[in-house]
């Protein structure tokens, strides 16, 4: 299993292969244990779900819903949280949409030169879903 740039992805290829030797010791349509989906899940946020699925042929409906699960934990409130590629000039924008556990979204879109406490909105938002 290799990134893009050909090196290769020593967690995922060592996730696969504890995988692969699991299925060579079980019998019949034994479900996978627990510790293996939540290893492949903490793999999502850095190769994606679509990849770690197929590389680890499991499925992906599943392991996305275990990789929302592992990422929940997401950053503390108050806690800074960087948006890459900054505001430059003209009319930059950029959409941040921020979801609380129980399912209720909030979506902003930003113009270059507008100031929002994105921190604080995103507080409220866990608290209102609470």
């Amino acid at each position: 299993m290799k990134h893009r740039n050909g090196q290769r992805c020593g967690e995922l290829e060592r996730v696969g292969s504890d995988l692969r030797q699991w299925r060579g010791r079980k019998r019949g349509r034994g479900r996978i244990p627990e510790g293996l989906w939540e290893q492949a899940a903490s793999l999502c946020a850095e190769h994606g779900v679509s990849r770690v699925s197929r590389e680890l042929r499991l499925d992906y409906h599943g392991l996305k819903r275990r990789a929302k699960i592992a990422h929940a934990s997401g950053p503390e409130p108050g806690e800074f949280v960087e948006i890459p590629g900054g505001f430059g000039g003209g009319s930059t924008e950029c959409r941040v949409e921020l979801e609380a556990p129980g399912g209720v979204r909030l979506c902003l879109e930003l113009w270059s030169g507008e100031a929002v406490d994105v921190g604080a909105l995103g507080a409220r938002l866990w608290e209102a879903a609470k």
